[in-house]
């Protein structure tokens, strides 16, 4: 069963928000305009966890709240990359951009 029970629309609304709010201020010099963007639930999992700290950059807002995960190739000119969101150590989403939308196929799964 899902965790969000509010509209899949608005949260993907939300979530890719946040990501372009995070591009700008990690990665200003990325234009993120023409980008398209994925977004899934994902059940976290020990082995989500270990990919995510072994191959990501890490940082948290709100005491804990809110953690993110990035990982952006900046030295490619689609720029693809994907950012794993962890709201209160229990909802978790990935969210996966480029200019190219068939870079995104399922992006988030391949974790």
């Amino acid at each position: 069963m899902p965790a969000i029970t509010f509209p899949v629309e608005r949260m993907t609304r939300f979530l890719n928000r946040i990501t372009k709010g995070l591009l700008f201020t990690f990665y200003p010099e990325i234009d993120y305009s023409d980008m398209y963007f994925e977004v899934q639930q994902i059940t976290p999992s020990q082995e989500v966890a270990d990919f995510m700290y072994e191959n990501m950059l890490s940082d948290e807002r709100g005491d804990g709240g809110f953690r993110f995960w990035r990982a952006v190739v900046e030295d490619n000119h689609k720029f693809p990359g994907t950012w794993c969101y962890v709201f209160y150590d229990g909802v978790c989403f990935c969210v996966a951009h480029s200019k190219d939308k068939n870079d995104l196929t399922n992006e988030c799964n391949s974790q």
